[in-house]
């Protein structure tokens, strides 16, 4: 994981959560993997809904 890099975007959206690493956990604690690449995926998707402002698949069917 210490290659992979958020860009700007990415990063400002996952900070400008009121608790990140709880978000990060939550998105991540249904996977069946503790393999880097598979939480850092979710991590970097995570992400990317956040900064496009939408909501994952998971909570719009809540």
């Amino acid at each position: 994981m210490e290659y992979n890099e958020l860009d700007d975007e990415q990063a400002k959206a996952l900070l400008e959560l009121p608790d990140a690493m709880s978000d990060l956990c939550d998105t991540v604690k249904g996977k069946d993997s503790r393999q880097q690449e598979t939480i850092w995926r979710e991590i970097e998707e995570r992400a990317n809904v956040l900064a496009a402002g939408q909501q994952p698949m998971q909570e719009l069917s809540l």
